[in-house]
């Protein structure tokens, strides 16, 4: 009987425990609860046409669904600025307060990496990198790239920079993971091409190239080659032409129309973009896009467009089911804005690269 006097005490710290856990555990989804995706881009800032073009692409493919917001409900993350400090916040946001199932992004590999590895305590059932993969991203079973991988790029600029007989080459890339790696499967290819210089700048600190390209341009490569993200790829750019005396520049880097012409106006001479998709996209993609928006969609549109469209197409087959979403993606086909996309056993894709010009305001395939 004189264990009663602890009976009520223990039972009350025992249910205040449990309370507290109820309180902060995050909520059992329930049957009808939508679907979440949320998209973690910058909408904002210097990038904000990037994050746009593929929130555009989402947009679309959503209409494109028929999915009513009690079904699939979408979530927009602004990133601001382009850092991994600011992919964990929007990641860590959307996650635990918006209890998002599927996430669209972040941009680029240097954000992605930064969040991956909480995504398997995150509540995700698949994260979709807007973003090119590696090695790196494999050790992470639930996350997808909706860009040809590092090694597919490289094999293409290599091959382009032979057809143009380009033979000593000058390489410009960032002080990363990315660029060591980027660095390495150039040099793969010494019996092709040779390496008579390395610059490597720091990702979003270095704003003036001007004193490496001097450098660069005084050794009389046949071409400077440069791999970068968007900010740094357009700092190279802006701040090339002036100092390249006729040796071409040959880049890797996130480029539109709207900022190709921002940079140059109508024309850029000696300058080539690498490893971009074709831009022959299914016409009423592009037909919607423009009607929309009134511009012609860019790569990033048609990509979020595609892996959306995918992604939609397996909740309405699958009635909303996450258990198995990650192996039902691969390989899968739909209606997409890029021609033959699908993502490969490796969460990767493989589409084919083109290398571009900007002529007459806008880019076109080299040779067209």
């Amino acid at each position: 009987m004189q264990n009663k006097k602890y009976f009520w005490p223990v039972l009350v710290v025992v249910a205040v425990a449990l309370f507290g856990w109820w309180l902060m555990a995050p909520p059992d989804k329930m049957p009808d609860d939508p679907v979440k995706i949320g998209l973690v881009m910058p909408l904002s800032g210097e990038l904000a046409d990037l994050g746009e073009n593929v929130r555009h692409g989402l947009d679309i493919a959503f209409e494109e669904s028929g999915f009513s917001s009690e079904k699939i409900r979408l979530i927009y993350e602004d990133t601001g600025g382009f850092t991994p400090a600011a992919a964990v916040t929007s990641f860590t946001k959307i996650t635990k307060q918006d209890h998002a199932d599927i996430i669209i992004g972040p941009l680029g590999p240097a954000q992605t990496l930064s969040v991956a590895p909480t995504l398997d305590t995150s509540g995700l059932a698949a994260a979709i990198a807007v973003s090119t993969c590696d090695d790196r991203f494999t050790e992470y079973p639930i996350l997808f790239c909706i860009y040809p991988g590092l090694r597919e790029q490289v094999r293409h600029e290599v091959d382009f920079m032979k057809r143009m007989s380009w033979k000593n080459v000058y390489f410009f890339t960032e002080q990363s993971e990315l660029g060591l790696q980027a660095e390495t499967l150039l040099k793969e290819y010494a019996d092709e091409i040779t390496i008579v210089g390395v610059e490597k700048v720091v990702s979003g600190t270095t704003k003036d190239f001007r004193t490496q390209i001097a450098k660069a341009v005084a050794t009389k490569p046949d071409v400077v080659f440069a791999m970068f993200a968007a900010p740094e790829g357009a700092v190279m750019l802006r701040q090339y032409a002036p100092l390249g005396k006729d040796i071409p520049l040959y880049i890797g880097t996130d480029v539109n129309n709207d900022g190709l012409r921002d940079i140059f106006g109508t024309e850029a001479p000696g300058v080539y973009f690498g490893a971009l998709l074709s831009s022959e996209y299914d016409p009423a993609f592009i037909a919607k896009y423009e009607e929309r928006y009134g511009i012609e969609p860019d790569y990033l549109a048609a990509l979020a467009h595609s892996s959306a469209t995918l992604l939609f197409d397996l909740l309405k087959e699958s009635d909303f089911r996450m258990e198995d979403i990650v192996t039902e993606l691969v390989g899968r086909t739909g209606n997409t804005a890029v021609h033959s996309f699908r993502f490969n056993q490796d969460r990767s894709v493989s589409v084919p690269l083109l290398t571009y010009q900007f002529k007459d305001g806008k880019l076109a395939p080299y040779g067209e």
